[in-house]
């Protein structure tokens, strides 16, 4: 389900898109079998983060809520590092998102709009990919590892997920 909602924390209220899902109840396998059976298309990156992020197959599924909003509407006209930008979103009560939350997003959002969207997430480590990046190209959808130090500055119309509080 998609709604436009606003978030009113601060001086501003910047309008965001909200995806709800749902996640967790499948093992690492059939997350990553899921995924290919939808012909989702996965680079190494990705998959290196698909073998190494933490899964919790004896959860139960649970609600999951994102807002999806731009570095621009969060304030951030010119952009600025990942860092900065998620400290921004927290202080509109906006959250990073589990690893794996992102799989299960790309999963269930068969009709993302063309274009990229990456998912605010904590990093593993310093090294190796930083998070996922979900991408609609051509009528095929994607899920990219990215890589990204704390000090590479990000487009101001860079779309990120970001977690609600459900």
């Amino acid at each position: 389900m998609i709604l436009t909602a606003f978030c009113r924390r601060r001086q501003m209220d910047p309008q965001f898109t909200t995806i709800q899902l749902s996640g967790g109840g499948m093992t690492r396998a059939a997350l990553v079998n899921a995924l290919r059976e939808r012909h989702v298309q996965t680079d190494q990156a990705a998959e290196r983060l698909l073998q190494t992020m933490p899964v919790y197959p004896g959860e139960r599924p649970y609600p999951i809520r994102l807002g999806l909003i731009r570095a621009r509407d969060l304030g951030l006209s010119q952009g600025s590092t990942l860092p900065h930008i998620f400290q921004t979103a927290q202080h509109y009560g906006l959250g990073l998102v589990p690893l794996a939350a992102a799989a299960f997003l790309r999963l269930q959002w068969g009709d993302q709009p063309a274009g990229n969207v990456f998912v605010a997430s904590p990093a593993l480590s310093n090294q190796g990919p930083r998070g996922f990046a979900l991408t609609k190209a051509a009528k095929q959808l994607q899920l990219h590892g990215f890589f990204a130090s704390d000090d590479k500055p990000w487009p101001a119309t860079t779309s990120f997920a970001f977690e609600l509080s459900v």
